[in-house]
């Protein structure tokens, strides 16, 4: 009963024959940068911005302009997640 029970939720799971499997957009450096200023803003307003992130969305934005969107976007997601973990550093500290 269990293989069968595996087998449907794998036919389940699968796309219709001949029918496109939906795709989620394609990550923008663009909008990943504002993402990155927007949570550093948050998080520097609360003195927890680590050292490296405003540096992180500048090279973001250098390598967008030198057409490197591929390292613009990494650039900007670096950041982001550097300025949303300081965000949780600050929010650990008020619990004490």
């Amino acid at each position: 009963m269990n293989k069968t029970l595996f087998a449907f939720g794998l036919v389940c799971a699968l796309p219709a024959v001949g029918g496109d499997p939906v795709l989620s957009p394609a990550p923008n450096p663009t909008s990943a940068i504002a993402e990155a200023e927007a949570a550093a803003k948050k998080t520097s307003a609360v003195g927890f911005l680590w050292r490296d992130t405003e540096k992180l969305i500048t090279e973001a934005k250098k390598a967008l302009t030198s057409s490197d969107p591929g390292s613009a976007l990494t650039l900007a997601q670096r950041a982001k997640s550097q300025a949303e973990r300081g965000y949780e550093q600050y929010e650990r500290s008020q619990k004490h």
